[in-house]
């Protein structure tokens, strides 16, 4: 049996956070759980496992940063994606995302960014 992969995006963005939702829906069949910001998106991260999961870098509550850091200590092998306006980003913890989506973003390139992050995390791309 085929489970169904579930993905977590993060972003206190409300016209963002479902503009991500809606093209990823479009992209896989996949339980998306949306968190519109830092504190939300890490207790959802706290009750269970995710195959992607896509954060924003400036939240209101607090960073990407810490989201990364908390996705790697509960979920070291679930790929994070940064997704930020800040084009020259770099990390200024030891803590690195999985990858970078640049703000703003083409469909195609978030597409790319999830296959990518889908066969880093064993569940393998979407054909």
């Amino acid at each position: 049996m085929n489970m169904k992969r579930r993905l977590l995006v993060i972003d206190d963005d409300p016209a963002v956070l479902q503009c991500i939702a809606a093209a990823l829906r479009d992209f896989i069949d996949a339980e998306l759980v949306l968190a519109s910001n830092g504190r939300e998106g890490i207790a959802k991260l706290r009750e269970g496992r995710f195959d992607v999961i896509f954060s924003d870098l400036i939240l209101s509550d607090t960073s990407g940063e810490k989201v990364v850091e908390v996705a790697h200590e509960l979920w070291p092998d679930t790929p994070v994606v940064m997704v930020t306006g800040v084009p020259e980003y770099l990390p200024t913890s030891d803590v690195w995302p999985d990858f970078i989506l640049g703000k703003p973003f083409r469909f195609d390139a978030l597409n790319k960014v999830l296959q990518d992050a889908l066969a880093r995390s064993g569940t393998g791309a979407v054909a």
